[in-house]
């Protein structure tokens, strides 16, 4: 409960921070939060600790996978300890999620050059007047859950955003 509230007391102040109650057999119970970055976690994080006074534990994003057996069942994981032995595995699924990237023009070659180092199907551009752009994607959601929203903003000197919606 004092996580909780923490956690809504800093919600009124930081728009960007969204969680929901989750459990983990590992862990226990806690919370699933979004962050914006790296930085923000490290801030989020800092705050809870030094203004609520919690000792909290936090982990790195997990994703969810579907798995499909020789034998057709199916289901859903999202922790390695869980991965079923190769030998019965049919096919594996990731989600994927659909990308745009808004940056000045002046950018747009090295947001490419970013992109470069990701898997990905490039979409299209769109360019917005003259200095500003919109490049559009469509990857696994696990190219964009560690890191990259930090360094989008490193090539950019922090002039770009990112929206994205996850497919299937």
């Amino acid at each position: 409960d004092f996580l909780k509230d923490a956690l809504s007391k800093l919600r009124l102040n930081d728009a960007a921070l969204v969680y929901e109650p989750e459990s983990k057999p590992i862990l226990g119970r806690g919370f699933r939060c979004g962050f914006l970055g790296m930085l923000h976690v490290e801030i989020t994080t800092e705050r809870l600790r030094r203004d609520f006074n919690l000792d909290i534990k936090v982990s790195y994003p997990s994703l969810e996978y579907k798995i499909i057996e020789k034998s057709g069942k199916e289901y859903i994981i999202s922790s390695p300890a869980d991965w079923p032995n190769q030998e019965v595995i049919e096919q594996t699924l990731e989600q994927y999620a659909w990308l745009e990237i808004v940056c000045p023009s002046q950018y747009l070659g090295a947001v490419m050059t970013m992109m470069d180092d990701v898997e990905k199907t490039y979409i299209g551009t769109e360019y917005i007047g003259t200095h500003k752009v919109i490049l559009i994607f469509e990857l696994p959601l696990r190219e964009i859950m560690t890191g990259f929203f930090d360094k989008l903003k490193s090539v950019t000197q922090g002039y770009a955003s990112m929206d994205y919606k996850i497919l299937e």
